[in-house]
């Protein structure tokens, strides 16, 4: 399997989970959770994960 790398624009904080869309040369995702102790990074690992599974089906 071959590795890819994804470029994600963070915005937390945000009134739901979604991806945005293109972002410069990545992707702009915003989610819910506030950026401390790493919550929002979970929540976006949580998030991406979900929608990849939903997208490969």
């Amino acid at each position: 399997m071959k590795d890819t790398i994804l470029k994600v624009y963070l915005q937390p904080k945000s009134s739901k989970n979604e991806i945005v869309g293109p972002y410069r040369d990545g992707i702009k995702v915003r989610v819910t959770a506030p950026p401390i102790d790493g919550k929002a990074n979970k929540t976006l690992v949580q998030f991406l994960a979900k929608e990849l599974v939903t997208f490969k089906r």
